[in-house]
């Protein structure tokens, strides 16, 4: 239980100190019926998405509307001890 308090207080504290803000752009080049589909983040190539991900980073509850080749974006942010996070809108 002590692990499980000291993790969550590191975390939080990590949340609490913002030292940077960034952005991750990813380009869908996959799309199977209207709801699944892959992402490729554009500055590097061995970083992936689908869409559940999609769903969970955005808030959206349908990718219907996404096209090959569109770009989507998320705001990450890089905590205190330098674990980058992302915080829902």
């Amino acid at each position: 239980m002590m692990k499980t308090t000291v993790t969550s207080f590191f975390l939080y504290t990590n949340r609490k100190f913002v030292k940077n803000e960034f952005t991750k752009s990813y380009e869908i080049f996959t799309i199977s019926g209207k709801r699944y589909f892959t992402a490729q983040n554009i500055h590097s190539k061995n970083d992936f998405i689908n869409e559940e991900e999609y769903y969970e980073y955005s808030g959206e509850k349908d990718a219907s509307s996404l096209k090959n080749g569109e770009v989507i974006a998320f705001k990450l942010k890089k905590g205190l001890f330098g674990i980058t996070y992302f915080e829902p809108q």
